[in-house]
């Protein structure tokens, strides 16, 4: 698994319940937001955020999306999907909505699984990073 700084924080408005983790690594990091729109059926919408400290392979020629991004708090090249949220993310938490140990389970193994990809760190020029056990 990944070496990570993860953090929960939960926020309650007048239109949802929202549920965010987010964790750090060494080459960038994983925001997962779900609103929780129905207490009683965990009815959600949510989205999962990556965040690269360098450009991925797709993203070589792009400027950063943002100069100082909030979460890596340095330029960061931002990608995201609802689509993933509702396929994996969702259904994870929705089957067990206050295991956030297992949520940062999965989402340190994605990032493991993400930044530690070959065509990901093809272009870092020589930089190893490996992957935890």
């Amino acid at each position: 698994m990944a070496d990570c700084r993860c953090k929960y924080t939960y926020e309650d408005d007048a239109f949802a319940k929202r549920h965010i983790w987010t964790c750090i690594g060494p080459l960038g990091a994983l925001h997962l937001h779900i609103s929780e729109y129905s207490e009683k059926d965990h009815e959600a919408s949510g989205g999962i955020e990556v965040h690269y400290r360098h450009p991925p392979d797709y993203m070589q020629d792009k400027a950063p999306s943002q100069d100082e991004c909030w979460l890596l708090k340095c330029p960061c090249w931002h990608d995201g999907s609802s689509m993933a949220a509702s396929d994996r993310w969702i259904p994870l938490w929705q089957g067990a909505p206050n295991d956030h140990d297992g949520i940062f389970r999965a989402l340190r193994s994605e990032v493991a699984s993400r930044f530690n990809d070959v065509g990901f760190l093809g272009h870092l020029h020589g930089l190893r990073v490996a992957a935890d056990a």
